[in-house]
């Protein structure tokens, strides 16, 4: 790999202090919720769209970027707003698909398409002896109403048969996604998520259902339409599912000129908790011990069996960081903690 590049790490987004004043959103993953196609689906630790385009701005046409830690795509969907060309890879592979979902081109006939379909699965779910299929989410019903719960499986089955064109599909996946978060029993006052003590809000209900598919499909389809008209160019942002500890068996192409990336933080926020709805519905996951393994493999924690796994985990021997205070800043540590 080119050794020549510009490196440009992030932490990922803060997390919210109870002190107000403190708290610079406009560097968190909120700053993203009003941008187009950054805010289609959120993710607490991803980072501000805003950070990223002030240093895509410095890069050129000629520049090949790499973000070895995708996320949601921000550095591959910026870049490719930019016209510049991003390679993104992450172990999560519902993130892959987001990111190429969100990096994706659509054209008038596929957003037609997806719409035909839509008002289909709208018109049919009404469809008493209509067979509904639910994912295995344990205690599924304190995530949705059974009624609003019979109404996603409904739509869902008319998204998932549909296999005469996958873009049509990604984008009806990325509003389905979209419903099933904004009709759940869930709260994001917690930094990640958590469900309503009380149950769910009465505002779910203020709204039809069905309108709200209408409504966000309508609000989605826009923002496709209106980054038409931007620089976006198919393949210029795009996304390969593999570890970044193993680059090199993962990306198509050595030469990259720089990184724009946020390390994950290392068994202290999970990436799969508040991903877990879509991840279900979608097919990423079965089970809560894959939860755990995936959280285990991104980033030794938390969820789960993760966290069982981290207590009896001891570092390969042969395996040496490459940073030579390294030994000094564990030294210092093990003062204090026994771990």
């Amino acid at each position: 790999m080119n050794t020549n590049f510009n490196l440009t790490l992030f932490p990922d987004s803060p997390l919210p202090s109870t002190t107000t004043h403190l708290r610079k959103e406009h560097l968190t993953f909120k700053a993203n919720t009003k941008q187009g196609r950054h805010g289609w689906l959120r993710l607490t630790p991803a980072y501000s769209v805003h950070l990223v385009e002030e240093l895509v701005s410095k890069c050129n046409q000629e520049d090949l970027v790499l973000d070895p830690f995708c996320g949601t795509g921000t550095t591959a969907l910026a870049c490719a707003q930019s016209g510049i060309t991003c390679h993104t890879v992450d172990i999560n592979p519902f993130l892959v698909w987001l990111a190429n979902a969100k990096c994706a081109r659509y054209s008038e006939d596929t957003i037609e398409t997806a719409r035909t379909v839509m008002n289909t699965a709208l018109i049919r779910i009404n469809d008493e002896h209509h067979t509904t299929w639910t994912p295995p989410i344990k205690d599924i019903n304190k995530w949705w109403e059974p009624d609003i719960l019979r109404l996603l499986s409904m739509i869902f089955e008319q998204i998932r048969n549909l296999t005469s064109c996958n873009e049509a599909q990604s984008l009806l996946y990325i509003i389905f996604c979209r419903c099933l978060i904004e009709l759940s029993s869930v709260s994001f006052g917690h930094q990640s998520m958590s469900f309503k003590k009380d149950g769910p809000s009465t505002y779910l209900f203020e709204v039809p259902a069905e309108m709200r598919f209408r409504n966000i499909f309508q609000r989605i389809s826009s923002e496709v339409l209106d980054s038409a008209s931007e620089s976006l160019q198919e393949g210029k942002g795009e996304a390969f599912p593999g570890d970044s500890r193993q680059l090199d068996a993962v990306l198509p192409l050595k030469n990259y000129t720089t990184v724009i990336t946020s390390p994950p933080y290392p068994n202290r926020m999970s990436y799969i908790r508040e991903l877990r709805p879509y991840m279900y519905w979608l097919g990423y996951l079965d089970s809560g011990n894959q939860a755990g393994e995936l959280d285990w493999q991104a980033i030794g924690g938390t969820w789960g069996c993760a966290t069982s796994k981290l207590m009896s985990w001891t570092p390969d021997p042969n395996i040496r960081v490459p940073y030579d205070g390294f030994d000094e800043i564990i030294s210092q540590i093990a003062q204090n903690s026994q771990y």
